[in-house]
């Protein structure tokens, strides 16, 4: 993940002494403008927005990935570690309806783990339902819901 490299000497002052920065958003490429008292205050905004939109970024990859791996398992496993990981994605889904249970997520291994917690925070982070993020995502969890 590529770090903010604006710096002070990238802020310009208007008549009125207010200081400000312009910088691009990596995701969408908008360009934005940061505006505040001192040079350091508009710079560490823009700094601050520019990481921001790189931890969504990889976020929603490995959301992505995370409910493309534990849906497969879903649909091709039985036992407990599907059956958490269904919870995970149902969970993820439909949370008023699915809640995963903690002590579910000791069945997976590490790296379906990984995966669990991927989902649960690119939920969050994202705003993104798990479904969309698969080709046909809405077959596959209508079978997981069955």
């Amino acid at each position: 993940m590529n770090m903010p490299v604006l710096s002070s000497s990238d802020a310009t002052q208007n008549d009125e002494g207010k200081w400000s920065v312009q910088f691009q958003l990596p995701s969408s490429g908008q360009r934005l403008v940061a505006s505040a008292n001192t040079a350091e205050l508009a710079v560490d905004f823009a700094n601050e927005q520019i990481r921001q939109d790189q931890q969504s970024q990889e976020a929603e990859k490995k959301y992505r990935e995370g409910v493309k791996v534990l849906s497969q398992m879903c649909l091709t496993h039985d036992g407990p570690a599907a059956s958490a990981a269904a919870q995970v994605l149902l969970s993820a889904y439909d949370s008023s309806t699915f809640q995963v249970k903690t002590t579910a997520l000791c069945m997976l291994d590490g790296e379906n783990l990984e995966h669990a917690l991927a989902i649960l925070r690119g939920r969050v982070v994202c705003m993104i339902e798990p479904h969309q993020l698969l080709d046909e995502g809405q077959d596959v969890f209508d079978r997981l819901y069955d």
